[in-house]
């Protein structure tokens, strides 16, 4: 639960009441829609700051500010908010696990280390045979995080990349189940016709 004071502190406390974060929010210069406290993902807060901008707030205190060229109204959803405008319709939501796992800068999880092989492998570069050698006994983890990173992107390019990645994995593998991969590739492609202009729901796979 959140509770928003007039001195704008911001406290996180648990069911029992007991607190679990204190927050301050800087209002120097700003007017700060106290009404509009809504929670962006489990560990972000988001707030109308004036008309036209979007404050973030995290429970580590570390903050953004969103600028945008019309009045915005913002939506809880299940995995994030949704900034509604006169022109657009924005996601903005954490970085899922998944997907930090396969593309965080510099990660040590068998998830990138495939998905580096994966490119390599398409760039004809050479260290192919040494990545896939670094996580040979973990590459069924390395399979799920490929393709549990590809069914949270909305580009299509990034999906087709994480899936050829999930595929080069599967295809090493002593004991090939098909059907994680199969039912994931039938999600992304419902998401993708629901996501199409003309149908309009962008949906997230979370949701």
């Amino acid at each position: 639960m959140t509770l928003l004071h007039s001195s704008f502190v911001v406290q996180i406390i648990d069911s029992d009441f007991s607190l679990l974060s204190t927050l301050s929010l800087p209002t120097a210069g700003d007017s700060i829609v106290t009404s509009s406290l809504t929670w962006c993902g489990s560990e972000v807060l988001a707030l109308k700051r004036a008309r036209k901008s979007l404050y973030l707030i995290s429970l580590c205190s570390e903050t953004h500010v969103y600028d945008f060229e019309n009045y915005v109204e913002i939506d809880m959803e299940l995995d994030g908010i949704k900034v509604f405008t006169t022109n657009e319709v924005v996601l903005l939501s954490q970085v899922p696990d998944a997907v930090g796992d396969v593309l965080g800068v510099a990660s040590p999880e068998p998830g990138a280390i495939l998905y580096e092989a994966s490119e390599k492998l398409i760039e004809g570069t050479y260290g192919v045979y040494e990545y896939i050698n670094m996580i040979e006994d973990q590459m069924e983890k390395a399979v799920q995080q490929c393709l549990l990173a590809a069914a949270h992107q909305f580009d299509t390019i990034s999906q087709k990349k994480m899936l050829r990645a999930a595929s080069l994995g599967k295809s090493l593998l002593r004991r090939q189940d098909a059907s994680q991969f199969v039912d994931i590739c039938r999600v992304i492609r419902v998401l993708n016709f629901l996501r199409k202009p003309y149908i309009g729901m962008a949906l997230s796979f979370a949701q």
